[in-house]
């Protein structure tokens, strides 16, 4: 039989793995943790036929290591004591997105040099200079990359601050930090302007170049970085999301191996990790999370605060208040732009052509970007040392036909159509696909065989009746999100609804704010101190 205590400290909800990395920060400064899942994200798994099937992007920014300092990703799970041994599973070669148009291809480079060539050769040295972005990036990077790594400090009292209310390093202070980029640039007046005050967007740096074809490549850059699509974004935002890009890495195996290496760390700390129980109950009182019952336990489990790694939606329905006014302050979940699609392939080694990125991104105009991710099925744990396995995601509108087979039928048939003109001849190279969705005319089955099982099989992967049954890590979001307070005293949010601005940082910046609360709580300097 499963023993709980009466009381815990920090309870995590869910399996984000912001949320997930605020269970090992809150362990290693001493405090109680429980993890319990709720509504859990659609995971990467294999299908009948051998092929592994991943749905979540795997890029994580913040956690490659700088030359001089750690990205913040990076320093959290140094400090929640990552083994030397466990680092080999960061990926960090060929990880940043090439993007392609019908008119440009340019890989975004590490290193300034790099991305210079890439950019002349493309667009012709007049063009770059007249845009401007290379000098706004180089002039930008290293003090966002500053401002972000001192976030941990930023939240930690010292002897002139304790007991005294803190600025967090979020997004509330970005202002000021582009005011002062702003007045040491050495651009000229107009570029200043585009690139450092928050009112020129992606549309006038085409306007100024006079290259409309600017618009795709940096929506792709965009999506590249944040996994989310921004149709016209500020050119502050896009220069701040470039900038901290730069220092993002992949997980070999994915986010599901990443979430169960979040859980082997959290355990080595004593965070409790209970299995086969699922958190059935919420309890507000006057305001504030004060327990959570738990499946097949009776009694509340007391608990100081706690952070979701779910949609805030979701668990709005667990909740149980003294009075039904205090819910009134739950914030909602930010309304999603659409939802993430993903085919899968197995192809031979030799269809990838040489010095392709294991990250491409196709972009054209009015159309959702394509993520090509290409992996070793070694990092899956599959020994096929003569195959390579691609995942290929978009995002779907967020609207009730994507969820009918035959809508996506037709899109995974274009996302199909559009990588085989990237690689000529991948045709003659899939081994497998999944969900196979292929048309009668392109397999040996019989047709009603096919027909049969392509329906099945996305029915089988994509079983969801409506939009809100898909899994919070499926959704996307282009809009501002919920930071990460819930609006409930001691609740908290660390995933993709935190800060979508930021991609993938966002969550972390959610769980180092939220531990920061906890630390503070429990009479503490800060969430690493």
């Amino acid at each position: 039989m499963l023993r709980f205590r009466d009381h815990y400290n920090w309870v995590v909800l869910g399996d984000h793995p912001g949320a997930l990395l605020s269970a090992s920060l809150a362990a290693r400064l001493g405090l109680s943790v429980l993890v319990l899942p709720l509504a859990p994200g659609m995971r990467a798994g294999l299908s009948d036929s051998g092929q592994c099937f991943d749905p979540e992007s795997n890029y994580l920014i913040g956690l490659r290591g700088l030359v001089h300092s750690n990205g913040l990703l990076s320093e959290c799970l140094q400090r929640a004591g990552v083994l030397s041994s466990e680092e080999q599973f960061i990926r960090k070669d060929g990880v940043l997105p090439q993007v392609i148009t019908p008119s440009s291809r340019v890989l975004f480079a590490l290193n300034d040099q790099d991305l210079a060539i890439e950019y002349n050769r493309e667009f012709g040295k007049r063009t770059v200079e007249r845009s401007g972005f290379l000098e706004a990036l180089k002039e930008a990077e290293s003090e966002f990359l500053k401002y972000w790594l001192a976030l941990p400090a930023r939240l930690t009292w010292d002897s002139a601050t304790a007991g005294k209310s803190i600025k967090k390093g979020s997004p509330q202070a970005f202002g000021s930090l582009l005011k002062k980029i702003q007045m040491e640039s050495r651009l000229n007046g107009k570029l200043k302007k585009s690139w450092f005050f928050r009112r020129s967007t992606l549309s006038d740096l085409a306007h100024l170049t006079g290259r409309p074809d600017f618009n795709e490549l940096f929506r792709g850059l965009w999506f590249g970085a944040a996994s989310n699509s921004c149709a016209d974004p500020l050119l502050a935002d896009l220069v701040h999301l470039l900038s901290i890009a730069r220092t993002g890495a992949s997980f070999k195996g994915g986010m599901t191996a990443y979430r169960e290496f979040l859980g082997r760390v959290a355990k080595r700390l004593g965070v409790h990790l209970p299995e086969k129980v699922e958190c059935s109950r919420l309890f507000i009182q006057k305001g504030q999370f004060i327990g959570v019952q738990v499946s097949n336990h009776g009694t509340m489990i007391s608990v100081d605060g706690g952070v979701l790694g779910c949609r805030l939606d979701q668990a709005r329905d667990k909740m149980t208040s003294s009075g039904q006014s205090w819910l009134r302050k739950l914030k909602r979940s930010p309304r999603p732009a659409g939802w993430k699609f993903s085919v899968a392939l197995t192809v031979h080694a030799e269809a990838i052509p040489p010095g392709m990125s294991s990250r491409v991104v196709w972009q054209e105009k009015d159309a959702p970007a394509l993520e090509i991710e290409v992996a070793d099925p070694l990092d899956y744990g599959i020994k096929e040392a003569d195959s390579r396995m691609i995942h290929l995601r978009t995002v779907l509108p967020f609207k009730p036909e994507t969820l009918e087979v035959g809508y996506q039928r037709l899109i995974a048939t274009r996302m199909l159509r559009q990588l085989m003109e990237i690689i000529p001849f991948l045709e003659y190279h899939v081994t497998r696909i999944y969900p196979d969705f292929r048309s009668v005319e392109s397999s040996r089955i019989a047709p009603a065989a096919v027909a049969s099982k392509s329906e099945c099989e996305l029915s089988s992967v994509y079983r969801f009746k409506q939009l809100q049954d898909l899994p919070g890590n499926l959704f996307c979001f282009n809009e501002k999100g919920i930071c990460s307070q819930s609006g409930i005293e001691g609740l908290f949010v660390a995933s993709d609804e935190s800060y979508p601005e930021l991609g993938s940082l966002g969550p972390t910046v959610a769980a180092l704010e939220s531990v920061a609360w906890l630390a503070h709580r429990s009479g503490l300097p800060g969430p690493l101190s």
